[in-house]
């Protein structure tokens, strides 16, 4: 605003004012605002009616997706979303998914009071907890999926557990909705319902067994699958695998 002053034209000025003709005239201002001039690349049609156009849409209209689409930062979408965020996703066993696959869940590896001696995983009481011991080595969680596997016709690799959740990204992201949002489902709750068992053992020193952990992630799944709007659409394989009527 202190620069426009400096050209001389008062605050209430309007575009007609630096109009001569079909001419612009722009007073003389300094560097800093002559650049702004320079932009200006059309001649001024007296004959049309000014009108405010926003560039930034194609219609240009000014709407709130347009601006919000023109402020943000876009980066490429991470190739997991389709398993962690589709429409059929129970989202606090999404959320836990995520935070798993970004290593964020807390872990007693992750704890900084060095202090304490670290407590062994509560799920085998043997090896140290981390990410990749509680969801995937332990002795539990492996007979979970186990059960998983044979559940929905799936061999997990042999690998640490961010090894196999990109194993998953890459191999059933791409496949048809209804197995992928399956699949994207029943390995959100596995790790879900791992975690919740996990933080019952440690602070409430509550034991369920395999197959009660298994009956919670079938449930769940089962549960969220037979409320969907659209459930008569599901495909007679998945009703069956899941005992859906």
């Amino acid at each position: 605003m202190r620069r426009l002053a400096e050209s001389g034209l008062p605050c209430n000025a309007r575009v007609s004012d630096i109009i001569e003709g079909n001419e612009w005239h722009f007073p003389t201002v300094p560097s800093g605002i002559q650049s702004l001039w320079d932009t200006i690349n059309f001649l001024p049609d007296s004959s049309i009616l000014d009108k405010a156009c926003w560039e930034p849409s194609a219609s240009g209209t000014c709407t709130i997706q347009s601006v919000w689409e023109e402020m943000r930062i876009t980066r490429a979408h991470d190739k997991g979303s389709k398993l962690l965020w589709h429409s059929w996703h129970i989202p606090r066993h999404s959320f836990i998914l995520w935070l798993a696959t970004k290593g964020r869940l807390r872990t007693q590896d992750r704890l900084h009071n060095q202090m304490l001696p670290r407590v062994p995983c509560v799920l085998c009481g043997v090896h140290e907890e981390d990410h990749n011991h509680l969801f995937f080595n332990c002795t539990l969680s492996n007979a979970v999926w186990r059960m998983i596997s044979l559940k929905l016709h799936v061999t997990w690799p042999t690998v640490p557990w961010l090894q196999a959740w990109e194993w998953a990204c890459d191999g059933y992201a791409s496949r048809s909705q209804h197995h992928s949002h399956v699949l994207g489902m029943a390995l959100a709750a596995t790790i879900y319902h791992l975690w919740s068992e996990r933080n019952q053992r440690l602070h409430h020193q509550q034991h369920g067994s395999v197959q009660k952990l298994w009956e919670n992630i079938c449930g769940s799944v089962r549960d969220r699958l037979a409320n969907l709007n659209e459930v008569c659409l599901l495909p007679e394989s998945i009703r069956r695998q899941w005992d859906i009527h």
